[in-house]
């Protein structure tokens, strides 16, 4: 809601822009991040969850 409230979606930004957002407001972070070994899987989508799933009781 933030994003397109201060017009973001209409810009090009790039990495910085991004790390900025984030640290100014948690909300522009999708959650969950689940840090597992050398992987990380973010977000909730039913593939990303079903993909953490695997590698947490592999």
């Amino acid at each position: 809601m933030l994003f397109r409230q201060r017009g973001l979606h209409e810009k090009e930004l790039g990495e910085e822009d991004f790390k900025s957002l984030i640290l100014d407001h948690y909300t522009f972070l999708k959650r969950p991040v689940i840090v597992m070994n050398d992987s990380i899987f973010i977000g909730n989508s039913k593939k990303t969850i079903e993909t953490a799933k695997e590698a947490i009781h592999s």
